[in-house]
């Protein structure tokens, strides 16, 4: 999941969606309030989190009931 490329064709978000519809961890019961758990998401640095942020941002669109509060709000 974290060596994804971002994407940019719908093709290619649908192929994105459908990876965090069964690799995420609410898709096999992890109950973090979104993609990344709270330590990746204050920890990581600019690199990274530019890297991170189209899975974070996806989340709430593929899982809205399994994404908390505090990540909707979370900015990457």
């Amino acid at each position: 999941m974290n060596m994804i490329r971002g994407a940019k064709t719908d093709e290619e978000m649908e192929r994105v969606d459908g990876y965090l519809k069964a690799h995420c961890p609410v898709a096999h019961g992890y109950q973090i309030g979104g993609m990344y758990a709270a330590p990746i998401m204050e920890t990581a640095g600019a690199e990274r989190r530019v890297h991170l942020r189209q899975l974070h941002e996806r989340h709430k669109l593929v899982w809205p009931d399994e994404t908390s509060e505090a990540n909707h709000n979370a900015r990457l």
